[in-house]
């Protein structure tokens, strides 16, 4: 008999690198020091501030903005203006909940070990309270968390880990084998996956699989299940999954006893999708969905679901918690008495003898021929209404095909108590959520009228789902963009980074010189292509030239290349005032208007307009994606209507745009004024720093748009690592990301290894950052300072390289005691630091026999790690 492989090795994963912000993060939140004293410079949370959250509140109830003593700390205060009862209070706090907590991101996987979350309490006592419990780690213990949270339904869920199954198995190509569930054929071009659809029999369904596994015993197979299947099946499949490389990946609400977790030794081969509809059948389009099974697998997961969607939407978890503790989920059955009907007796006439009982007869028949009457023309206007509302129908959906749809608001007259009533009530029909949808829509394009209504999307994930199904489905699959930028390798398969100018600003010129060299490399390019814009961007801070953005533009359209407009920051300035910084479409509509671009070229326009950062609700999840190109819309609707839509997000975003403009722009204005009064205090703790505790030029360079501010080092000693430096401070409780971290050319690598980002968002008012601030400068001159005093640089000898034959061997002489000790210190960053900072060897081409020789893998370590003139400049 042939040697069989361990079939568990063969679903092994790759090594998974977390992204640098999430090692800051970690670290910082291990730090030994109380959580209110820590710095969080590193994460891009939003404002949070009872300011923001009670103006929020006050618009989405439809009171007046400026009513400040009505805040979301005293409920029973705007309960009474309102009018509400008592019994109403349940409805205020979830809306008070929902926009607190939808303001900054769900931790990872949608919960943190150390604090679980009550929707995991209510989803770990459903499984213990079966009739066959089971046990999942939740990670307090073991760190190695077997339940995580997913948003967008069981359909985008699975995408998510198909690409986790794509970017990580180590072992493929892998195969997928659908029973009882059609996955959307876009998915099937996934690289290094091979897709079949069984037979629906189940018989039939197991020699197909037991065929594959034995002609191709190691290829990987996973099975996506999505009928229950029988008991003979489920042990049937238990047994090939021991003996062949088989695992499961449940996505029908299997309990306990149904599921393959519970046969013996498959616990570790199964990963159950499970929708809400666990606690009640109607739940079963809520976006949220648990994720239970192998932790690595999970760990892998949580991960491509960061870099495809962000975290989990904090509204929905709010919303299922809120149905959940009010018992809302199960639907309200009418009471039906157990006595029997007894019919009344006649009170006609009082006649004796047979007349007595033959008059009461008599009538009862008669009663009966008229009931039968009546029932005959009831059901004659009965049809003929039927008739009339299929025909309403029919004109509502006509109307509804058109833009006209997109410009009424369905639930205009409704207050907020009857809206979440109807929503409650409702949240089993798809067509109640698409309605209020359509209703988001028509009030957000009233206060964003630069936008074509019938054009418009809501999109339920944030920019990054937008993005990422434009990279990875629509055919948009490489992108220009300014170095610098936010990651956009998380949702396009190609990136190519222009660097900024030295003011950091958008280089336009080289921007369109690398455009047309794609183009002369390839004609079809600008079918696959774009560029995006982040502006005001991210990480710099900066709001780029207007004209900059207006000759890129020109450009652009008049070779017809798509322009992705990634608009997370609109209007977001740290000033007291409300200035316009103009969008790609404005300027683009603009354009038009003076004859300089074609209105048909102008379609190639795209705009992502994320709530996150210009509404301060980055938990929601939720944008508004603008695609005027009507085959493009087309496509990316396809995919978009396959996830299920973050209705609590939108329910709450409806409620604050269909507030007023002045009460709209209020809020907008506040949150600028915000973040004036933290940057104040950034400033200010700088100026306040005598020079004999500043002496290394530490300056806060403040944000000109958007909200982070850049810390800049003015006399960084040579060979110091920022990179270092940030890990150091992590282990203090203080997080700081290098803005080399977001470069990719050398020129951004050389821009950002003097600079930190920070951030003006969190829950830290201005007062408090201006301790905070202070501290960090200390501490960071403090540091460098005794880094400073432990270097030694030392000098090696130099021997000139000679010509002929022999420079290559020569070459390799010279550079191989160097490369040797730094590749066997690459991990000490402070040994690291020492060798790089040794003028060693001089000369282009020693450096790249260095590079290509040892470690061209290592070139971006060394770069952001290690970056030394002598070495590598």
């Amino acid at each position: 008999m042939p040697h069989l492989p361990d079939p568990m090795a063969l679903f092994r994963l790759k090594p998974i690198r977390a992204a640098r912000v999430s090692e800051v993060s970690e670290t910082t939140a291990a730090a030994p020091v109380p959580a209110e004293e820590r710095i969080n410079f590193h994460i891009g949370n939003p404002l949070q501030d009872a300011r923001m959250s009670s103006a929020f509140l006050r618009t989405a109830l439809g009171l007046d903005i400026r009513q400040e003593e009505l805040s979301d700390a005293e409920p029973e205060a705007i309960l009474e203006h309102l009018g509400w009862e008592a019994a109403d209070r349940p409805k205020l706090d979830f809306l008070i909940r929902a926009i607190k907590r939808s303001a900054p991101y769900m931790p990872r996987g949608g919960y943190s070990p150390k604090a679980r979350h009550p929707v995991i309490e209510a989803f770990c006592s459903w499984l213990e309270h079966q009739q066959e419990a089971l046990h999942y780690d939740t990670g307090e213990q073991s760190g190695r968390r077997e339940i995580i949270l997913a948003s967008g339904g069981i359909g985008e869920t699975l995408r998510v880990i198909l690409f986790t199954l794509s970017s990580y198995l180590e072992t493929m190509p892998a195969r997928i084998l659908c029973y009882g569930y059609d996955l959307l054929p876009s998915l099937k071009a996934l690289p290094g996956l091979l897709f079949e659809d069984l037979p629906a029999d189940e018989q039939l369904a197991c020699e197909r699989i037991e065929q594959l596994l034995s002609d191709q015993p190691s290829t990987p197979t996973f099975l996506v299940i999505g009928h229950v299947p029988g008991e003979a099946m489920r042990r049937w499949l238990r047994l090939m999954s021991i003996e062949w490389p088989l695992f499961f990946i449940e996505v029908n609400n299997a309990p306990n006893h149904l599921s393959l977790a519970r046969e013996a030794r498959l616990v570790q081969r199964v990963i159950r999708l499970l929708t809400p509809a666990i606690f009640s059948p109607r739940l079963h389009l809520l976006s949220t969905v648990f994720v239970a099974g192998n932790a690595d697998l999970l760990s892998a997961v949580e991960n491509v679901h960061f870099s495809l969607k962000g975290t989990p939407s904090a509204s929905e978890v709010e919303f299922l918690v809120f149905l959940l503790e009010q018992h809302l989920a199960s639907a309200p059955q009418e009471s039906s008495s157990a006595m029997p009907e007894a019919r009344p007796p006649f009170e006609g006439l009082m006649l004796a003898g047979a007349a007595e009982t033959a008059l009461p007869h008599l009538a009862e028949q008669a009663g009966q021929r008229l009931d039968a009457l009546l029932d005959a023309h009831a059901q004659r206007l009965e049809r003929s209404l039927r008739a009339l509302d299929d025909r309403v129908a029919l004109f509502a959906r006509r109307v509804q095909s058109t833009w006209m749809d997109q410009v009424y608001d369905e639930f205009a007259t409704l207050e907020v108590r009857e809206l979440l009533d109807l929503l409650i009530e409702n949240v089993h029909r798809p067509e109640t959520c698409q309605a209020l949808q359509r209703s988001f829509l028509s009030a957000f394009v009233r206060h964003q009228p630069q936008y074509q209504p019938e054009s418009c999307l809501v999109a339920s994930g944030s920019s990054r789902t937008v993005l990422g199904i434009l990279g990875f489905h629509c055919g948009i699959t490489e992108v220009v963009i300014p170095d610098l930028s936010w990651s956009y390798e998380q949702c396009f398969p190609k990136v190519h980074a222009v660097p900024l100018t030295e003011t950091l600003e958008l280089d336009a010129e080289a921007m369109i010189a690398r455009v047309e060299e794609l183009c002369r490399r390839d004609p079809a390019w600008r079918q696959r292509g774009a560029v995006a814009l982040n502006n005001p961007h991210n990480a710099t801070g900066r709001v780029f030239s207007e004209d900059a953005v207006r000759k890129l533009l020109t450009y652009c359209l008049e070779r017809e290349v798509y322009v992705i407009d990634d608009l997370a920051y609109q209007n977001v300035a740290p000033v007291n005032d409300l200035p316009e910084i103009k969008t790609v479409r404005q300027l683009v509509t603009e354009m038009v208007r003076l004859g300089v671009a074609d209105e048909r070229c102008a379609d190639r326009v795209i705009t992502v307009h994320s709530m996150s950062k210009t509404d301060c609700l980055a938990g929601a999840r939720l944008a508004v994606v603008e695609i005027r190109d009507r085959e493009l819309r087309q496509r990316f609707a396809e995919i978009n209507a396959h996830i299920q839509p973050n209705i609590a997000a939108v329910l709450i975003c409806y409620l604050f745009y269909r507030g007023t403009t002045q009460a709209v722009r209020t809020y907008w204005h506040l949150r600028n004024a915000i973040y004036s009064e933290r940057t104040r205090a950034l400033l200010a703790a700088v100026e306040n720093l005598p020079p004999d505790r500043n002496p290394f030029h530490l300056e806060i360079i403040p944000p000109t748009g958007s909200m982070y501010p850049l810390l800049h080092i003015g006399s960084l000693p040579p060979g110091l690592s920022l990179d270092w430096l940030a890990s150091s401070l992590a282990r203090r409780g203080i997080g700081l990301l290098p803005l080399a971290t977001f470069a990719r050319t050398e020129k951004g690598f050389e821009t950002g290894r003097t600079t930190f980002r920070l951030t003006l968002g969190g829950v830290d008012n201005a007062e408090t950052l201006l301790a905070k601030t202070r501290r960090l400068l200390i501490d960071l001159n403090r540091l460098i300072a005794e880094e400073d005093a432990r270097y030694n640089r030392k000098r090696l000898p130099f021997r000139p390289v000679g010509n002929g034959s022999s420079r290559s061997s020569e070459l390799a002489h010279a550079v191989e005691p160097v490369a040797g000790r730094i590749l066997q210190h690459c991990e000490n960053s402070r040994s690291c630091r020492r060798l790089m900072a040794m003028p060693l060897l001089d000369g282009e081409q020693v450096r790249r026999e260095f590079v290509q020789r040892y470690a061209p893998e290592r070139l971006e370590i060394f770069r952001t790690r290690l970056l030394d003139r002598a070495l590598i400049s």
